[in-house]
């Protein structure tokens, strides 16, 4: 990358953290759809998005870690490796039809899981069934193998049981950190040896992560949740239009 493109993805990944601390979710969908529509192959942007906000999650599992429960973490991220290979191969045959049939894949899989988030609201509850744990776990592993974007299913799964608020957080954080690995195994296998090289150079944009989270968490602490739910789903939305609609907007 030359210098233009450091800044680029540095503001990306920033952007995308500033969203993810203000409305509570977000940093994917925002950074992993940017940086393809910039012309970075998928199998580069997700594991520079992956990578990029490891140290973020590390933080706040050690803080935290009380509240783990390490035992039902580690079987939990077993299930979304059930599906994580399917994603990946479906990534693999996506990529074969051109870059601008990738930008509209990522698109659409980014409107899917805003339509996710909006119609689907789960009731907490003190335990939820094993087929929707199953169903939860392999749509995350399969949406982060596809396009990097498989946190809201799980985010889902996670809101439906009555626990602390610290609980939630700590608990998505250590599943998205153990996923990291595995994505990154199995996106080399079906790309080669420059996945490891994104996920090496994503180190360098920890920082932007970090930076970019200092104004959300201040947006956060001063304008309702709610409001910066619905300004966060009106900017994805449109992103992801215009991931779909940019062949026709560039046409000719």
């Amino acid at each position: 990358m030359d210098l233009s493109q450091v800044v680029l993805v540095a503001l990306v990944l920033a952007g995308g953290s500033l969203v993810q601390s203000a409305a509570g979710f977000g940093y994917a969908l925002f950074s992993a759809t940017l940086l393809v529509l910039m012309g970075f192959a998928p199998h580069a942007a997700i594991p520079i998005v992956a990578v990029a906000v490891i140290a973020q999650a590390v933080v706040g599992i050690w803080h935290h870690r009380k509240e783990l429960q390490w035992g039902m973490v580690f079987k939990l991220t077993a299930l979304t490796m059930l599906s994580l290979p399917f994603g990946v191969w479906v990534l693999g045959m996506t990529t074969e039809l051109g870059p601008e049939r990738v930008r509209q894949m990522f698109g659409a899989a980014l409107l899917m899981v805003l339509v996710m988030l909006v119609v689907l609201r789960p009731r907490p509850r003190d335990h939820v069934p094993a087929p929707w744990t199953v169903a939860a776990m392999c749509a995350g592993g399969f949406l982060s193998g596809a396009c990097g974007m498989g946190g809201p299913p799980i985010v889902l799964w996670v809101m439906a049981h009555r626990w602390s608020n610290e609980q939630t957080r700590v608990t998505l954080w250590a599943i998205f950190a153990l996923m990291v690995l595995p994505i990154l195994v199995v996106l080399s296998l079906r790309f080669g040896v420059v996945v490891w090289e994104w996920a090496g150079l994503s180190l360098l944009f920890i920082p932007a992560v970090v930076v970019g989270a200092i104004p959300g968490i201040w947006l956060g602490n001063r304008i309702p949740k709610p409001l910066l739910r619905r300004i966060a789903i009106a900017l994805l939305m449109l992103i992801g239009l215009f991931a779909i609609g940019q062949p026709l907007l560039f046409a000719g």
